[in-house]
């Protein structure tokens, strides 16, 4: 009946000498069984109990795959997730992903021994926004991603980004949420360097000794202040308006002026 009986035989050996007291599997044609052995020496009886455990062993399999599967996809990613358990309001315990490493400098392991740790990293000048989200996360409110600075554990500070996704129970009672953390200081740094640029401009715009008028379109935008002084009109005269509305009807060579803006818009355009 057993597939191998080679393989099997030892532990029918140890069944016979008393020598097992838990249950065994073994394989019958495409069914897993679970054979529990009760042995009685006086009556030189031996009873089994067998159990089809095909379902279960299959469910287990596939468990097994799937949390291989999860392991391999987020060993591939370089965001970083968490996972907090809420019981009664409050925060009970807190998963970490291995990415948590590459963001921080912290292991998940030293995150597990110090719970303080992940508000402790935080910058001090952001604590108090950081701890204000986490509250309003806890009263089972939904809250937008929010960014922050963390201090890595080399000393290295970086900004990040933190979205957290809330999960309810079937009586709308939050039981947990997950977070994903990533860093966002490449993009931080660029934001600042063009706002910088954008200062800069505004600095020579500004202080330009010439007119300088900017369209979009055929509208006008914006304009400088030496624009204002040379037509001797203000901003919102010229904002808003196109070329040819503060032109006269016509140039000193007798050409239409809205002829010649058109002109003059599409070379600028092209």
């Amino acid at each position: 009946i057993l597939k191998d009986f080679n393989n099997i035989y030892p532990v029918l050996k140890e069944l016979l000498h008393g020598e097992i007291n838990h249950p065994i599997k073994v394989k019958y044609k495409n069914k897993v069984l679970e054979v529990y052995t009760i042995i009685n020496l006086k009556s030189e009886r031996l009873t089994s109990v067998i159990r089809d455990i095909t379902e279960r062993e299959n469910a287990e399999t596939k468990l097994v795959e799937s949390e291989e599967r999860y392991k391999r996809i987020t060993t591939g990613l370089t965001d970083y997730l968490y996972t907090v358990i809420i019981k009664d309001g409050k925060v009970v315990k807190t998963i970490h992903n291995e990415i948590c490493l590459t963001i921080t400098g912290y292991s998940s392991i030293e995150f597990d021994s110090d719970p303080y740790l992940w508000i402790n990293m935080v910058v001090q000048q952001d604590r108090e926004w950081v701890n204000k989200n986490v509250l309003k996360i806890l009263e089972g409110k939904n809250v937008p991603p929010i960014e922050h600075r963390i201090i890595r554990k080399d000393g290295i500070i970086r900004w990040v980004s933190d979205t957290a996704i809330l999960k309810h129970d079937s009586n709308g009672i939050l039981v947990s949420y997950d977070g994903v953390i990533k860093d966002i200081t490449e993009r931080k740094q660029v934001e600042k360097e063009l706002l910088e640029s954008e200062r800069k401009f505004k600095t020579l715009f500004e202080a330009a000794n010439d007119a300088i008028m900017i369209l979009n379109g055929r509208i006008f935008i914006d304009c400088n202040t030496k624009t204002e002084s040379i037509f001797c009109c203000s901003k919102k005269d010229i904002i808003g308006h196109s070329p040819i509305e503060l032109s006269p009807q016509y140039q000193p060579n007798g050409r239409l002026s809205a002829d010649k803006a058109k002109e003059k818009i599409h070379a600028a355009l092209s």
